[in-house]
């Protein structure tokens, strides 16, 4: 019975010694994949800050070309 206890434990600590060699391996791959994600957001972060004031130019722009088309609209007369 002992015998059997004492395979059944090593079985046990040996699993979990081969489990936290495992995770800790899967977590640095996971944590520099997390590194190079957020790397990849703060670029594009960036992208969009350079962006943001072509953007409303351009929605400027669009809102006075649909005032000047509103404009021809009403004076059109049928």
């Amino acid at each position: 019975m002992n015998r059997d206890r004492l395979i059944c434990f090593s079985i046990i600590l040996s699993s979990f010694a081969l489990i936290s060699c495992a995770s800790t391996t899967k977590i640095k791959e996971l944590s520099s994949e997390v590194h190079d994600l957020n790397e990849r957001i703060d670029q594009i972060s960036s992208d969009v800050d350079i962006l943001r004031p072509e953007i409303e130019k351009t929605k400027n722009e669009a809102a006075r070309a649909n005032q000047r088309i509103d404009n021809q609209i009403t004076s059109y007369h049928k």
